[in-house]
């Protein structure tokens, strides 16, 4: 069983779950993937978390947007975030990622339980989109696949 440490973080955007990821069964080669989830509903952030559990990551949740240097400061391997935030557009966002040279690199997976965020998603460069609700199969799979 993973244990969740519950991290202390000078930024006011997030607040950090920390575990790590063993992505080789070689001790040598174990590494930390980093996740950072950015969502304007607390139950999905919450059970977004989930993902620590299944694929040992470390994780980094928003309750809505934060700056773009947050997120190179971060440096997630991944960014799985709904497109639309109660604070601002998860699309301008992603685009913001997308064109920052120090965070392009950065896989970025939108999610949304509105019509037209799959359109939104291709508009604003996002790697992947997942409608909501989604199957948690589909989500640890397509994470696994960006992260690995």
């Amino acid at each position: 069983m993973t244990c969740v440490i519950p991290l202390l973080v000078r930024s006011p955007y997030f607040y950090a779950l920390k575990t790590m990821m063993q992505v080789s069964n070689d001790p040598e080669k174990t590494m930390t993937k980093r996740v950072l989830i950015v969502g304007d509903d607390k139950d999905t952030l919450e059970e977004l978390t989930y993902l620590s559990h299944k694929l040992k990551l470390q994780v980094f949740n928003s309750l809505g947007a934060i700056p773009v240097e947050e997120v190179r400061m971060l440096a997630p391997d991944v960014v799985l975030m709904d497109c639309y935030l109660f604070d601002a557009s998860g699309a301008d966002l992603c685009l913001k990622i997308k064109f920052s040279p120090f965070t392009r690199h950065i896989p970025v997976v939108m999610f949304s339980d509105k019509s037209g965020g799959e359109r939104l998603a291709q508009k604003c460069r996002a790697d992947a989109y997942l409608h909501k609700p989604f199957d948690l199969g589909d989500l640890l799979a397509q994470v696994n696949e960006l992260v690995c």
